[in-house]
């Protein structure tokens, strides 16, 4: 079961652990700040470990002859395309990227599933240019949620204890005291995210077979 916490209940677990009961110094805000500052960096840090959990899905209506479109504004990594395709089982092709230096090749693929994509400047592009319509679904990381007090995050397994030792640290390094302890507890707490962070463990990642659409690549290969 999911372990959720506001931002409030962080700021309460902070003031008893930094022994700073006070709201005159630092303020709710103050401690805000810090707050949002550490969640986005534990949120890189889970993004980078295990992004896969994080994944969200967005349809974009392709149009023909139009080559770029706007990513989801919360958007942060792409982890693949796919364009809508019902010959496949699954109703899906993936897509291909282009890399920078192959923007002008490619212009033999004339069938959707043959265009290839490249995420850049906020929105994702095509080539070449579409000469077709449909659906091109987006699965991507988005970046950290925004917090308030009324918005409950799912920190798994009290991994918000990372957050709380974060802030801890920072607090006492602003009042030039040595926050030493509260890094290494942060740190214990790091090495804990790292080793079970893994949604599934019961088998090691394998080999990707990119060859392994005939329908894709005519003669089964390059």
């Amino acid at each position: 079961m999911a372990r959720t916490v506001t931002r409030s209940d962080i700021r309460s677990k902070i003031r008893l652990k930094a022994d700073r009961p006070s709201t005159v110094r630092p303020t709710n805000a103050n401690l805000d700040d810090l707050i949002d500052g550490a969640w986005t960096h534990l949120w890189d840090l889970l993004v980078e470990a295990e992004p896969e959990r994080y994944v969200k899905q967005a349809d974009i209506t392709v149009t023909a002859s139009t080559r770029s479109y706007n990513l989801p504004s919360d958007f942060k990594v792409c982890m693949g395309v796919a364009v809508q395709d019902n010959d496949m089982p699954d109703g899906y092709s993936i897509l291909e990227r282009y890399n920078w230096d192959e923007r002008y090749d490619y212009t033999y693929a004339q069938q959707k599933e043959w265009t290839r994509y490249h995420i850049q400047y906020g929105k994702i592009w095509f080539h070449p240019t579409p000469s077709w319509s449909g659906t091109v679904r987006i699965e991507y990381v988005p970046y950290a949620e925004e917090w308030d007090d009324s918005t409950n995050i799912d920190t798994v397994n009290g991994w918000d204890e990372w957050i709380v030792y974060q802030v801890c640290a920072d607090l006492l390094g602003l009042d030039k005291e040595d926050p030493s302890y509260f890094l290494a507890k942060k740190q214990e707490v790091e090495n804990r995210i790292l080793k079970s962070v893994a949604l599934d463990v019961g088998k090691p990642k394998t080999v990707v077979d990119y060859r392994r659409s005939s329908k894709k690549y005519p003669g089964w290969g390059w």
